[in-house]
């Protein structure tokens, strides 16, 4: 009996060893890390603040950053809302992506500012890895919802 038994230990324990330790993971749709940010440093074409001036955005080395500046973390955000806002007329519409960051500044202060995409697939790419880059996703915005932030 004490034969067999270790046997069949043996068999079991060479088994495992030549399989390996069983993963659940998705495979080759995995992407690693949660929260990874796909196209680290690649640059989005924006239109930023009051002025609505052109600027360049990106996520690099876990920052968020606008133009030449330093960025900021995400441990720095207060709040996101996005909206689709259509303009026009009857003739002629059109539409854009407006995002709304709430956030304290690298001295400390409370400051707000605005992105917007005027290019769909831009905005799409730019949103997943912004809500990537939070740790979330974004919700439709209704009256008075908080879209993401902190509660």
């Amino acid at each position: 009996m004490n034969k067999v038994f270790l046997a069949t230990a043996s068999l079991f324990s060479i088994a495992s060893i030549l399989c390996g330790p069983a993963e659940a993971d998705l495979g080759d749709a995995d992407l690693g890390e949660a929260n990874v940010i796909i196209n680290d440093g690649k640059i989005y074409k924006a239109v930023c603040g009051k002025e609505e001036v052109d600027c360049n955005v990106k996520f690099k080395d876990g920052r968020f950053i606008v133009g030449d500046g330093d960025g900021i973390t995400k441990e720095q955000v207060a709040g996101v809302t996005t909206e689709k806002i259509h303009t026009g007329d009857f003739l002629s519409s059109w539409h854009f992506y407006e995002y709304r960051i709430k956030y304290t500044s690298n001295e400390g202060n409370e400051k707000a500012a605005s992105l917007r995409f005027y290019n769909d697939k831009v905005n799409e790419e730019f949103r997943r890895n912004f809500a990537y880059w939070l740790g979330g996703d974004f919700r439709e915005m209704g009256p008075d919802q908080k879209v993401f932030g902190k509660r």
